[in-house]
């Protein structure tokens, strides 16, 4: 957690290294928060009704 206090640029991405959040995926959420103007975007493969792609 120690490397988020020193981040400076402008997207913070944190990722598991076992693909559960798949690279691939990352243009669609930043395009996300760039549309909305969001905080936080958030992907999960275990939410119901992902529009994402994802497989529980």
């Amino acid at each position: 957690m120690h490397g988020l206090t020193t981040c400076t640029g402008i997207f913070t991405i944190i990722m598991d290294a076992n693909f559960s959040h798949h690279p691939k995926y990352l243009p669609i959420s930043i395009a996300l928060q760039r549309a909305h103007g969001l905080d936080i975007v958030t992907d999960s493969c275990y939410r119901h009704g992902t529009r994402l792609g994802f497989q529980a």
